[in-house]
């Protein structure tokens, strides 16, 4: 199941994706792309439920990656791989940077990433908030060309989780990529909203519009 679950435990926030993401686009051609955003435990429970894994917290190692289940004798291996049971073809994009910082991509990435990606697709780091939510809230960005900064990061955190986006440096980071986009960089005004559900409840964005639709949240 995909989607969304938080719990707390030693004031970590456990987000397991379920059926609901947390934000959806029909594409042209009828492609979609559905997103969510997980913790290390959640990534690591549902990762081969997805089509694209966005890992910014080093969440999966090397050897997770491997394309190649058999290795070691190279004749044997050949000769044994029409026998080898495939699995799930997920891609994992591996964008590790420090914790509270922001990457160290250029705002165009985020566009050319979101051309190269489709399908059930999630952004993950250790905690779910800071590395993950940027990275869902820059790809949200291209998605909803009638969000601002602002109109992101408030989704993100009705939707998902109030914690997310964590530092200064992140909001600075998201002003740049909507920036990048044609968009007010008013990321840092979330920080004089108190209700980010009863905000987004509000919003007459057509994105808005259409996930609280998808959610049941509108009557």
């Amino acid at each position: 199941t995909k989607g969304r679950l938080t719990s707390n435990f030693s004031g970590f926030c456990d987000h397991k994706p379920e059926e609901v993401p947390v934000a959806e686009f029909n594409r042209e051609a009828g492609s979609f792309i559905r997103l969510w955003v997980a913790s290390m435990g959640g990534a690591k429970a549902t990762k081969d439920t997805f089509d694209f894994v966005v890992d910014c917290g080093d969440i999966f190692n090397s050897w997770t990656l491997k394309d190649k289940i058999l290795s070691g004798d190279n004749e044997l291996a050949e000769a044994l791989v029409p026998y080898v049971a495939k699995a799930n073809p997920v891609r994992i994009l591996k964008l590790d940077w420090d914790d509270r910082q922001a990457p160290d991509v250029t705002p165009q990435f985020w566009t050319e990433l979101n051309n190269r990606i489709h399908g059930d697709v999630m952004t993950c780091c250790v905690g779910g908030h800071g590395r993950s939510g940027t990275s869902f809230v820059c790809l949200l960005l291209n998605n909803a060309p009638d969000y601002d900064a602002l109109d992101a990061i408030v989704h993100l955190r009705a939707v998902h989780c109030p914690r997310a986006i964590e530092s200064i440096a992140q909001h600075e980071y998201i002003n740049t990529v909507a920036e990048y986009l044609g968009r007010k960089g008013n990321a840092k005004d979330a920080h004089s909203i108190t209700d980010y559900k009863g905000a987004f409840m509000a919003s007459k964005k057509p994105t808005a519009v259409t996930m609280r639709q998808s959610l049941g949240w509108d009557s």
